[in-house]
């Protein structure tokens, strides 16, 4: 599910509800956190929604498309490895669990690249193991609508910075940090002596230059958050959003 844009309240509030959503099958899902939830719950019931909560969701059904809509409440501390446990709770009793399809979409994973030409092939692998809460688009990293796709829990971005120069990399990192709410998740090669032209890789990365791009990273975000580096075949950078 998707997740407001800034760390500030004030901020917040200023994304667009529909910056706060994906559609994913028959099922749209919503971050309402920070959200006016007053507001937000008369907006549906002058839609025609019937409205059922529960502590950390709100569901919102009616007869016309879009016929279900999952708003949820979820503070980032929340947002763990338990979450399934959590949906199960609230979730299932409102009838919205009711099948592998169901739950798969209140998970949904989207994946992004410039290039099509492999999306038939991962379609066929995701539709072989029956994801249906998977889905992908093309996207340019250095596009300036980049955000458009939406906000998002958790966003990686494995092996690709070294396919851009300097400068195009801190744009391409503004835009990742456009769309991830709370965890960021970086992965480069370390390479000794020249960027390999065969990969089409245009840097060099050492543990020095990844602790730049992670200080960066977290002065953008105003130093709310936090930085974790590992040495995992190449660097391993994790930024997390602070939820304060």
């Amino acid at each position: 599910m998707t997740e407001g844009l800034s760390s500030s309240h004030t901020q917040l509030k200023r994304v667009p509800i529909r910056e706060r959503a994906f559609t994913i099958g028959d099922l749209t899902c919503i971050n309402g956190y920070h959200a006016n939830r007053m507001q937000l719950k008369r907006r549906f019931i002058e839609g025609g929604y019937l409205l059922q909560e529960t502590p950390h969701f709100m569901l919102c059904t009616r007869t016309t498309a879009p016929s279900t809509i999952l708003v949820h409440w979820l503070p980032p501390e929340e947002i763990d490895a338990d979450i399934g446990n959590r949906f199960m709770h609230e979730l299932k009793p409102l009838g919205l669990l009711s099948d592998a399809q169901q739950f798969g979409q209140v998970f949904a994973v989207v994946g992004i690249d410039i290039e099509t030409e492999s999306f038939p092939f991962v379609r066929a692998i995701a539709e072989q193991q029956q994801l249906k809460h998977v889905r992908f688009t093309q996207a340019d990293l250095l596009a300036g609508d980049f955000a458009s796709l939406g906000v998002f829990d958790t966003v990686t971005a494995l092996h690709i910075l070294e396919h851009f120069n300097e400068s195009d990399m801190y744009r391409v990192l503004t835009n990742l940090l456009q769309i991830t709410s709370q965890r960021l998740i970086l992965a480069v090669p370390y390479e000794s002596d020249e960027p390999e032209i065969a990969y089409s890789h245009e840097q060099l990365f050492s543990r020095d230059k990844l602790e730049a791009v992670g200080s960066w990273c977290l002065q953008q975000l105003g130093y709310q958050g936090r930085i974790t580096y590992e040495d995992c075949a190449g660097g391993l950078l994790l930024i997390e959003r602070s939820s304060s």
